[in-house]
């Protein structure tokens, strides 16, 4: 994992951390109570989540509080600011999923945020991106790794895209946001409540 550079002084002052230090936790940095981490291109969605965990309550979950800056940002020369959480990842792998139902119970009222507009989704070349338009049936062979949106993607992700594809089925519901990388963002820490730190 790269851990990136720690975040600079006026970032931290901007957050109210002027005095704390920065010590590496995963791909973000922790100061005391407070964990900062890169934005990187996506400060939309950043700004997006941090309004929605603001208010957000999940039964049997812990959710992570966005921390505004001292001047109302929720995002500071490409930096985020949550509170702190205790956990680790880990392939808890049923308790992840029963986290997803927790949540996206909570998520189903919330209308469709502007920043998926169908311009928005078909633009992106990641990974992620791609792998949404495969999973909804937006993009039914995208895997070609020379030409086109797939040429972001690493031939291993192309076979496992592949692979996953075949596997689809009809989802029967209503449309609404989930999270789309709940691995990536919820936490363990023994018996306690699993908590997400973000959503995607």
């Amino acid at each position: 994992m790269n851990i990136p550079e720690p975040p600079p002084p006026h970032v931290r002052a901007t957050f109210g951390l002027r005095d704390s230090e920065a010590e590496p936790y995963g791909s973000k940095w922790r100061c005391g109570t407070v964990v900062l981490g890169p934005v990187r291109d996506d400060h939309a969605r950043a700004t997006w989540s941090a309004q929605v965990r603001l208010v957000l309550d999940v039964e049997g979950v812990r959710i992570a509080r966005p921390v505004r800056s001292t001047d109302g940002r929720w995002v500071v020369s490409g930096w985020a600011a949550d509170t702190y959480l205790v956990g680790v990842g880990e392939p808890r792998h049923d308790e992840v999923l029963a986290t997803a139902a927790r949540l996206h119970a909570a998520l189903a009222s919330l209308p469709r945020p502007a920043l998926l507009s169908a311009a928005s989704i078909s633009a992106r070349v990641d990974t992620l991106g791609v792998a949404d338009r495969v999973a909804w049936g937006e993009e039914l062979e995208p895997f070609t790794v020379a030409a086109g949106p797939a040429a972001a993607l690493d031939p291993p992700s192309v076979g496992l895209f592949r692979d996953l594809a075949r596997g689809r089925r009809r989802v029967q519901g209503p449309p609404q946001v989930v999270h789309g990388d709940l691995y990536g963002t919820v936490l363990f820490a023994g018996s306690a409540e699993p908590a997400v730190t973000d959503i995607t």
